[in-house]
This record gives C-alpha cells, sequence and structure tokens, in this order.
C-alpha cells in the first residue's frame, strides 16, 4: 500500500510503499519499526516514523549512513 506524507520540516509531500500486514503490526499491534519492516531502510523507516524526507534527515542527522550503523 502506498502511504502519503508530508514533510514536518520543509513540507514537501512524498510517498512510501509499504506491506499492508507489516504496517498493521507496526501501527496497530506496537510493533517496533525494524521488526515490522525487515527490509526497508533505516531512512525509509524514518520517513514512515517522522514523515522526515531523506533530504532533511541527512540535513539534521548528518548525511547517509551505512544501514550497518543502525543495528
Amino acid at each position: 500500500m502506498e502511504i502519503l506524507l508530508t514533510c514536518p520540516i520543509c513540507g514537501k509531500t512524498h510517498t512510501i510503499s509499504v506491506d499492508f500486514e507489516e504496517y498493521c503490526s507496526w501501527a496497530f499491534d506496537g510493533e517496533l519499526a525494524q521488526n515490522a519492516f525487515p527490509t526497508m531502510s533505516a531512512t525509509d523507516r524514518e520517513k514512515l516514523i517522522s514523515g522526515m524526507c531523506e533530504d532533511c534527515q541527512n540535513d539534521i542527522f548528518g548525511g547517509e549512513e551505512d544501514e550497518d550503523d543502525f543495528e
């Protein structure tokens, strides 16, 4: 399913594709995002959690990080 998000920092809109069952696990059952979306990148998980676009994440968190840094 597609989720439309608006970045709270810059106001840009973006969409993210998620599996419906994974989304329900996270949104309604309280599963942690990293567990509910095991194949999703950390950047995309943050988009879903906070709504922040990739550019604003890079500005705030200091650029692209290796995926292993988040585990």
